[in-house]
């Protein structure tokens, strides 16, 4: 693993570590004004202390009309993991349902938690404003406007993220209606950093490099001795070869900051205990091979705090044609393999491998991640539609019918596996929906690695393990600025 990506990895935790405090504090002052109004508080500390040790499902259950059922009972549902019947341990029912029979110790004291002033619905709102168009910021702030105005309840509580130049927390938890339209206000008043010209207009110059490497002469490129059209069909490909390199950077420069955002606002409530959703409002971006790792992770984190993650396409309705005037090809797939041999397709080529490639190719791609983070925490992705306000008020109609479970797994070997989940419930022709499962992961695990940093922390792991072999580490300081060094290890 280069240092590069090392630092550059550090810098992501550190990144993550910071927002981490903030929204940590934030949520701390709910919980501190609670704590003094209520003379109850160990057991509120206990029912934060047990959540954090349980696997927790959010479920939404529908009859045979697509209505939300909200009155089922603990005793209605059953959890299995892996094919293996799991106990309910703790059940708390959908904020609309107003029935507390047959809820058990968990849903008491969730809702004592909401008495004493402590919300249940735990909103994060987060503006992408790295690849939503300065056109789209008009429709995505009228209709987050009118949600807040129109939908936020007294059970609510709700923060506002942008992830611009940098990460920024805009508005910290608040029930404060007026403070989260100013802070909307704000949002999308100084959000002019989106890259997605740059991306279209690399994606153009790709295309008509490979345009003019199909017209070329057959065999393979190597010198000039084909004459002048040997000679501009290698400059075509030494240039393609940037202008790939610079479409890797730029969507590295726009999916790590989104992805390090979402890993760090859900961790901060993995403790917290209520009906936890994230927002996020996006055109969508790729994520090249190296960071699927950090795509997962994020996954995993959400769904360890059980928050479900819901995304919508800021762009609104999109048209069908070409998103440019260049060559469409004949299948997705053409512009990775009929202009150029196997050998290249094996090899990268500037910075990408074939796989990097297939991503960018064929419309829409850049809502694949979002279709998969999405979908793996519970939550959904809407797109297609310029009311953004009707699209944020399904996913509050969602919110609210939520029920909540959690099951102590009676397999305690966390150890990363994936784990299927699946929800049945005691009701003819009702369906529960879920996510689909999720990785074991062990709760002290809360940093985000790569694989090639976790594989450098298990060889010292395993060195640690033969004290037969000296095992040394040398620090050498840099010098970055005035009274700042940087530390390499």
């Amino acid at each position: 693993m280069s240092l590069s990506n090392l630092v550059q990895n550090m810098r992501l935790v550190s990144l993550a570590c910071q927002l981490l405090v903030i929204l940590l504090l934030s949520l701390h002052a709910i919980e501190t004004q609670a704590q003094s109004n209520d003379p109850q508080k160990t057991a509120e500390d206990e029912v934060i202390r047990v959540r954090s040790h349980l696997v927790n499902i959010d479920v939404m259950v529908k009859d045979k009309k697509g209505r939300y059922v909200t009155d089922l009972k603990a005793e209605d549902f059953a959890v299995f993991e892996n094919g293996v019947a799991q106990k309910v341990d703790f059940f708390d029912p959908p904020l609309v349902s107003g029935d507390q029979a047959g809820q058990t110790k968990f849903a008491v004291e969730a809702r004592s938690l909401t008495s004493a002033g402590v919300p249940r619905n735990i909103i994060s709102l987060v503006l992408d404003g790295q690849t939503t168009d300065l056109t789209n910021l008009k429709r995505v702030r009228e209709g987050t406007l009118r949600y807040i105005r129109e939908q936020i309840s007294g059970t609510d509580t709700v923060a506002l993220f942008s992830v611009t130049s940098g990460l920024q927390l805009l508005q910290p938890f608040t029930q404060d209606k007026t403070q989260l339209m100013a802070a909307v206000e704000r949002a999308f008043a100084g959000s002019t950093s989106s890259k997605n010209f740059e991306k279209r207009d690399i994606a153009e110059n790709i295309a008509t490099l490979r345009e003019t490497l199909a017209r070329a002469p057959e065999g393979p490129i190597t010198d000039t001795a084909g004459g002048s059209a040997a000679a501009q069909a290698m400059i075509a490909a030494r240039v393609l070869q940037q202008f790939l390199k610079l479409r890797s950077t730029l969507s590295l420069q726009q999916s790590r900051p989104i992805l390090a955002a979402l890993a760090a606002i859900c961790e901060a409530q993995r403790t917290i205990p209520g009906k936890k959703t994230l927002v996020l409002f996006s055109q969508g971006f790729v994520t090249p091979a190296v960071l699927d790792w950090q795509v997962q992770s994020t996954i995993d984190l959400a769904n360890r705090a059980n928050v479900a993650i819901y995304i919508i396409d800021s762009a609104g309705l999109r048209a069908a044609a070409p998103q440019s005037g260049s060559l469409v090809p004949g299948s997705p797939l053409a512009g990775v393999s009929a202009i150029t041999n196997q050998e290249q397709r094996i090899q990268a080529v500037g910075g990408e491998n074939v796989f990097d490639n297939v991503r960018y190719e064929g419309l829409n791609r850049d809502q694949d991640v979002l279709y998969r983070i999405s979908g793996d925490t519970g939550g959904q992705f809407i797109k297609g539609t310029n009311d953004i306000g009707k699209g944020l008020n399904r996913i509050d109609q969602e919110i609210r019918s939520r029920y909540t479970l959690a099951y102590r797994s009676t397999d305690s070997n966390f150890d990363g596996s994936f784990r299927k989940l699946k929800v049945e419930v005691r009701r003819p022709e009702a369906q529960a929906l879920t996510r689909p499962g999720y990785y074991a992961v062990a709760l002290d695990d809360i940093v985000l690695l790569s694989p090639e940093d976790k594989k450098l922390l298990s060889n010292f792991e395993e060195a640690e393990s033969a004290p037969a072999i000296p095992l040394f580490v040398e620090i050498v300081p840099f010098r970055s600025r005035e009274g700042r060094y940087l530390v390499p290890l």
